[in-house]
């Protein structure tokens, strides 16, 4: 019971992290410390483990799905069939160490079927959800306009980053938002590690030149 009052709780995620950001190493989190105590205590009966293991991953699985999906409704949905399955496949995973990664290639695998399923929403009917519930960029060391315009910026590089090819779009998300490692994303996609560096570094000047074009 206690998994599923916490997935009821309502997702507020925290500011996005820049996909500009010149460096992600200074601000990766990595796993917490005590990820293999946690999973042994979720297989053994805990019904605390779960909901504790998952609370450290939500901000990046929200952030990685509120901007991979044009719905703020669709990406709440998601986010709970991702857990529940992620609580129903966890004793599958035999190596601890790659919770992350195994975490978002679950994440990604649903965001496919899900497109498969459903035709997209329209960019347009997002921007009106952008006013709402969808994102909060609340700094109290900022003037109200400053995050006005913040929230702003953010609503046109979601846009921007729909223009990437899908897996460019993936690659970036799972490197920049999910912090996936990159060689782990190379083993997603079976690709060499600087192909990877190569679609991360050329999505990124992409983004950057789309969001230059919308300030002349």
């Amino acid at each position: 019971m206690k998994l599923f009052s916490w997935l009821t709780v309502a997702v507020v995620p925290d500011m996005a992290k820049s996909l500009l950001a010149g460096s992600r190493e200074s601000s990766r989190r990595g796993d917490p410390p005590d990820l293999e105590a946690l999973m042994q205590a979720h297989l053994q009966g805990d019904a605390d483990a779960f909901p504790q293991l998952m609370e450290y991953y939500r901000r990046d699985l929200w952030g990685f799905l509120r901007n991979r999906l044009h719905s703020h409704a669709d990406a709440e949905d998601l986010f709970q069939d991702i857990c529940l399955k992620v609580f129903d496949k966890l004793a599958t995973l035999k190596e601890p160490s790659a919770f992350r990664s195994w975490l978002f290639a679950i994440a990604l695998n649903q965001v496919r079927k899900f497109f498969t399923k459903k035709r997209p929403i329209s960019l347009e009917a997002d921007a009106e959800e952008e006013g709402g519930a969808s994102i909060v960029l609340v700094d109290p060391t900022r003037l109200p306009s400053e995050q006005l315009e913040l929230k702003g910026d953010l609503a046109k590089l979601r846009r921007h980053l729909h223009v990437l090819k899908e897996r460019d779009r993936d690659i970036l998300l799972l490197d920049v938002i999910a912090e996936v490692p990159q060689h782990r994303i190379a083993e997603m996609y079976d690709m060499n590690l600087n192909s990877v560096k190569t679609v991360i570094r050329r999505a990124k000047i992409k983004l950057a030149r789309l969001m230059a074009e919308d300030q002349t």
